[in-house]
């Protein structure tokens, strides 16, 4: 089964239930997708991104009031992310604590995605932290 995310279309994984992956993009790069919810005016879920070896993203998808409000996509190395939020928690290079407060900093510095800008149709910046683009 395949869906439409931007222009490109991601293969969702055999089983439902398998170790480390949910899809594969067109370029075959494999991405886990979880989500965080949560409502509008507090937060008191947050969430743990992890690397995973072999995985090449990690997507989070963020709901506000049932809404959704965004998706991140990660890449396995979290050192510069986990730099440019202040983190201070210890395993950057493989987990990023992440808080509403990240969220609303990640919000606020956004462009508009343009899934041109980003061979897997992803956030531009996190391409760029994985890649130096």
């Amino acid at each position: 089964m395949s869906i439409s995310a931007t222009t490109q279309l991601l293969t969702i994984a055999q089983s439902r239930v398998q170790a480390n992956y949910d899809v594969v993009s067109a370029d075959c790069e494999y991405i886990q997708v979880k989500y965080l919810a949560n409502p509008l005016s507090d937060w008191p879920n947050e969430h743990t991104v992890r690397s995973i070896p072999g995985v090449d993203w990690y997507a989070l998808v963020v709901y506000e009031s049932f809404s959704v409000t965004g998706v991140l996509a990660f890449p396995p190395d979290l050192t510069e992310i986990c730099s440019d939020l202040g983190k201070r928690h210890p395993g950057q290079p493989t987990s990023l604590q992440f808080t509403r407060r990240n969220w609303w900093s990640t919000r606020i510095t956004q462009t508009p995605i343009d899934s041109s800008a980003c061979a897997s149709g992803f956030l531009p910046s996190c391409r760029r932290a994985r890649t130096g683009r």
